[in-house]
């Protein structure tokens, strides 16, 4: 169905618009956004085109005096629907991806076509609303749908966070009953306008260094995540080992949440040859001015290599370009190997401290400094 906005019409794409399609998905990142790929070669693009996929083309509108036409295909909106759906949404059998051409962006393009085809969706639609899931760490996304005035449900077990829009308070409020019994509620994400602030959690922030990559844990990877909390000395520092299912919530809610909150970033460390996850570090805010870490280990197999150091390395350099002044670290009081690291590092100690609000940590601990 054509739908129109101010400056944009929503439209079946055609051949006719090949051009604007190699535009669109020229840049490696978009392609697999969309069941749409220029290097699918012609006879599938026609396929695709006759099946409605997508489902909309985003055209620019040619202002005329008496009229408007379609003018460039500036984007493509898609419903895609998923066998895991129920699993992952829990009241919803298809969302909206949208992809639109780099030059366009920031043109609010995405929003005024999301905006224009939820209100069809829901008005014909049966069950008056529109849902979905993103990424956690794709805020710029989820503040696009914020802006959009849709609900936010919790976390599902893929570590996404599902959102919808109601067509009345009736709908809404029988949605929310099922996604507080379904979902990880979520609380009121809203980061500091601060730049250096917004550096830590506008993005999860991917680092490279010459070894390693620091990424996040991704919802499978519970049983890596045990395996290396397990190893004895790593599990002494967090009181005791954990089980399988603790280390599934963790990867699948605990972790999501948490950089959704804005209350830790959780890196797990990759070695580039293998691409095996061999390590952990975090990083918080104790406040908008004090980042801190904490945690940081490598896998007993891959110790003395450097490895520790190097990841502790990215967590600083990527603090001092935030602007930040100073970062902060606690450990134990009885880790002599890490309290030798930062000697190295030139942390200065701060104090000696009881921590009985974290009871999974050893209650003495020790706080250093390092400034900029």
């Amino acid at each position: 169905m054509k739908l129109t906005t101010e400056d944009l019409i929503l439209d079946s794409v055609t051949l006719s618009d090949k051009h604007d399609l190699i535009d669109i998905f020229k840049h490696d990142e978009d392609s697999h956004h969309l069941a749409l790929n220029m290097d699918d070669g012609i006879e599938s693009l026609v396929s695709k085109l006759k099946n409605g996929i997508p489902n909309w083309g985003i055209y620019e509108k040619k202002k005329g005096i008496f009229s408007s036409s379609k003018g460039k295909l500036i984007g493509l909106v898609s419903l895609i629907s998923s066998g895991d759906n129920e699993f992952r949404i829990g009241f919803s059998n298809s969302r909206i991806e949208v992809i639109v051409n780099p030059g366009y962006r920031r043109k609010s393009v995405a929003s005024a076509s999301i905006n224009k085809i939820v209100d069809h969706l829901i008005k014909a639609g049966k069950n008056g609303y529109v849902a979905g899931c993103v990424s956690v760490y794709n805020f710029g996304a989820v503040e696009l749908l914020k802006n959009l005035n849709f609900r936010f449900s919790g976390i599902n077990r893929n570590g996404e966070v599902v959102f919808y829009k109601a067509a009345n308070l009736n709908i809404a409020s029988q949605i929310d009953d099922f996604s507080s019994q379904v979902f990880v509620p979520l609380g009121e994400a809203t980061y500091s306008s601060d730049k250096r602030y917004r550096r830590f959690y506008s993005g999860f922030p991917e680092i490279e260094t010459e070894r390693l990559v620091l990424t996040k844990f991704n919802c499978d990877d519970g049983l890596l995540y045990q395996s290396l909390i397990n190893q004895h000395d790593i599990a002494d520092e967090f009181k005791g080992p954990i089980s399988n299912e603790m280390a599934d919530n963790l990867c699948r809610y605990s972790l999501p949440k948490a950089y959704y909150d804005q209350d830790y970033i959780t890196w797990a460390i990759k070695e580039k040859k293998t691409g095996l996850i061999i390590g952990m570090r975090d990083l918080y805010t104790d406040s908008p001015d004090q980042p801190v870490t904490t945690q940081g280990f490598i896998s007993q197999s891959h110790r003395g290599n450097g490895f520790h150091q190097e990841g502790l390395k990215a967590a600083i350099n990527l603090t001092e370009k935030s602007g930040f002044s100073s970062l902060q670290v606690n450990c134990s009081h009885d880790n002599d190997a890490i309290k030798h690291i930062l000697d190295k590092f030139k942390f200065n100690k701060l104090q000696t401290y009881r921590n009985p609000a974290m009871p999974w940590m050893p209650a003495t601990r020790e706080s250093y400094k390092l400034g900029f």
